[in-house]
């Protein structure tokens, strides 16, 4: 086959509808994946405004559930008090001290001791709120029931990069989403 015989038939192939451009893999679905790339580009812009307007993700933040109501108030002794070095990994080299005390306190006819994290002195009485069904399930009361909680509200500064991060969530879902309408209408024109 010589270069003139390759030239007619790539000139009958681009006649006949399929460029030498579209041809591979993912020629058949371009529009397909243009759109993709532009719903996927939105939800960029989407996640860019938000952190633009202050919202932040907490991923790895702990759920608390009020269970207040459901648990039983009671008083607990600080019979003793521990402290365990932990190695540092913030690469200082240096070690912390975690703090345990160690509770008795009684539900219905039993008495139960327990360690758990915090700082105390003998003898100190300090308030817990235990699940009656099992009453090793418990937490301190930090809540003093005569003092009525301050309704004054504080405003929060907020973090610096959020606005940086947003502005660059957005410019790259822009990009995205031009990327996915030039494929979009690529894919349209086969």
């Amino acid at each position: 086959m010589d270069l003139l015989q390759l030239v007619q038939i790539l000139a009958e192939e681009e006649e006949e509808g399929t460029a030498i451009s579209k041809a591979g893999f993912f020629s058949d679905y371009m529009a397909v994946i243009g759109i993709v790339l532009a719903l996927v580009g939105i939800a960029i812009i989407y996640v860019g405004i938000k952190l633009m307007r202050g919202y932040s993700f907490h991923v790895d933040e702990t759920v608390v559930v009020d269970e207040k109501d459901d648990y039983t108030a009671a008083e607990a002794e600080v019979l003793g008090q521990r402290s365990t070095p932990m190695p540092d990994l913030s690469g200082e080299g240096k070690e912390k001290l975690i703090s345990e005390i160690r509770l008795r306190y009684e539900a219905g006819d039993t008495v139960y001791t327990e360690w758990i994290l915090g700082s105390g002195n003998s003898g100190d009485k300090v308030r817990i709120r235990y699940n009656e069904e099992d009453p090793t399930d418990f937490f301190l009361d930090d809540e003093d029931p005569e003092e009525q909680p301050e309704t004054a509200e504080t405003e929060e500064p907020e973090p610096e990069g959020k606005s940086s991060a947003g502005i660059t969530l957005t410019g790259i879902g822009l990009m995205v989403l031009g990327i996915g309408i030039f494929v979009f209408i690529d894919g349209l024109s086969k």
